[in-house]
């Protein structure tokens, strides 16, 4: 693997650490929530969460411990927003806004940062659903991170979550 490609996906694995009580488990199915993922897509093995690339992009699924004090979505989305500004240099957020993630209402949050000189794009979903708040974050360099917008679409779009997730 090139180092072009290793850099994104060391960068995705840098912010996924970052995250406050992820789980360690190796298989979406351990998360209780499932993707399908699009046509040239490969599941990294050797990853500690649900890890997929292709290019130099990635798409990363977790099941993060929403922490006692955050009462709301929008105040975890703030608490996140502070781990992703103290991750990289330059962040710039776009407005976040609430979705729906084939079926499950969610908050969208979009950044760009620079890790080790580069400038990398973030679209990351977060469903929260009690105690727990799945987040499927889709990155990758800026300049190729429009080229799988339609595959992170259909990761998002496939998302299911157990009961009792």
């Amino acid at each position: 693997m090139s180092k072009r490609i290793m850099l994104p996906v060391f960068a995705v694995f840098f912010l996924v650490t970052l995250s406050v009580s992820v789980s360690q488990t190796k298989t979406a199915a351990d998360l209780k929530i499932s993707v399908k993922a699009p046509s040239g897509w490969k599941l990294m093995a050797q990853a500690s969460v649900p890890t997929y690339s292709k290019d130099t992009n990635t798409f990363i699924v977790t099941k993060d411990s929403v922490p006692s004090t955050v009462k709301s979505p929008a105040e975890y989305v703030a608490f996140v927003k502070k781990l992703y500004q103290q991750s990289f240099k330059n962040v710039v957020f776009k407005d976040t806004k609430a979705v729906v993630a084939n079926g499950h209402n969610a908050q969208l949050v979009e950044y760009t940062g620079e890790i080790s000189g580069m400038k990398m794009r973030y679209q990351v979903v977060i469903i929260i659903n009690g105690s727990r708040a799945f987040t499927l974050t889709s990155g990758g360099l800026d300049d190729g991170f429009d080229d799988a917008k339609a595959d992170f679409k259909t990761f998002i779009d496939s998302v299911k979550i157990e009961p009792g997730a």
